[in-house]
């Protein structure tokens, strides 16, 4: 069964899936990065000069690591990004749910929902538990892509590229 987790195959779905999810969660933060930036002041960790750098930053990492994940780019960066993306996410809405905040977590949009405390409450739990599931599936890319590119690093001490012998060269 582990081995079948580091297949070419579930590597690429879960490249796809994390990857369409992050551009899908990017788009409306692009297109209204206000608002974004003020369901992000709601969380109250970021300070207030910083915030529309963090805003900007954090959208347009979202968006290059979803298009990266997609295309196969720098699979190790883009996968460790996205792991470290989500740890941020689950501890900001741990955090804001420990505090006892009432806020709309900003995930797949830049507007404030007509949702009372309770059902702000409630969508926290369960985007926390969306990110952690997000988070294995994340975590198991990484772990995977890590294993396959070290398995293609000559062993130490070995020539990079090997000349045979009798080769011209």
């Amino acid at each position: 069964m582990v081995g079948k987790l580091g297949h070419r195959w579930v590597l690429w779905v879960s490249r796809l899936f994390l990857g369409g999810i992050f551009i899908v969660a990017a788009w409306p933060k692009i297109v209204d990065l206000p608002a974004f930036a003020q369901s992000i002041k709601y969380y109250d960790m970021v300070p207030l000069g910083f915030l529309p750098h963090f805003a900007t930053l954090l959208v347009g990492l979202e968006f290059v690591v979803g298009i990266a994940l997609i295309a196969g780019l720098w699979r190790r960066g883009s996968s460790a990004l996205v792991s470290a993306m989500l740890v941020m996410f689950i501890v900001a809405l741990s955090t804001a749910y420990l505090r006892g905040l009432s806020i709309d977590c900003g995930c797949f949009t830049a507007e404030l929902s007509p949702l009372d405390a309770a059902a702000k409450r409630a969508n926290i739990v369960n985007r926390i538990v969306m990110d952690l599931g997000m988070l294995v599936v994340a975590v198991n890319l990484l772990v995977w892509e890590w294993r396959r590119s070290y398995k293609r690093q000559p062993v130490s001490g070995e020539p990079i590229l090997a000349v045979s012998p009798q080769s011209d060269v």
